[in-house]
């Protein structure tokens, strides 16, 4: 096989295999973006115990337990679902798959030393949701302040 042969089929190969990676993720719900999107979680989303209850109050928002099952199970936010940190990118997409994206998303765990609040708050923004805050006080701050729980 001569030379030029040789790279004519490769080129041809990998042109074929890029135009089916391509089609593929036009295609796939869960494809694979092409262009790195960071996550944006400036100060702004960050709400403040006051501005959480407000929207919680008057039912504003989508409220999210990110803790485990078990302490969600014991008591949380009032209304709010629960999306455990640990939940896998395909958990997550299913649970969102009914959420408009600009549906006001409220995020929060246990206290501000957890993550997962952010994690979340951090995977939704870059799946295109538009209005996704942190409550990162946490459920021990709200507890606390006697404000509305339910088990």
């Amino acid at each position: 096989m001569n030379p030029k042969s040789l790279t004519l089929q490769t080129a041809i190969i990998v042109i074929l295999s890029v135009l089916c990676g391509l089609i593929y993720n036009s295609i796939s719900k869960t494809g694979i973006s092409l262009v790195h999107k960071p996550l944006n979680l400036d100060s702004g989303s960050y709400l403040t115990i006051v501005q959480t209850r407000s929207l919680l109050t008057e039912g504003r928002a989508l409220f999210i337990d990110t803790r485990y099952d078990d302490e969600y199970e014991q008591a949380h936010i009032k209304n709010a679902k629960n999306l455990p940190g640990n939940a896998t990118r395909e958990e997550i997409m299913k649970f969102f798959e009914s959420v408009p994206k600009d549906r006001q998303i409220v995020t929060y765990c246990g206290s501000p030393a957890c993550n997962s609040s952010r994690r979340l708050a951090g995977f939704l923004t870059y799946l295109g949701y538009k209005k996704v805050l942190i409550y990162q006080e946490g459920f021990k701050e709200w507890k606390v302040r006697n404000f509305p729980i339910e088990n």
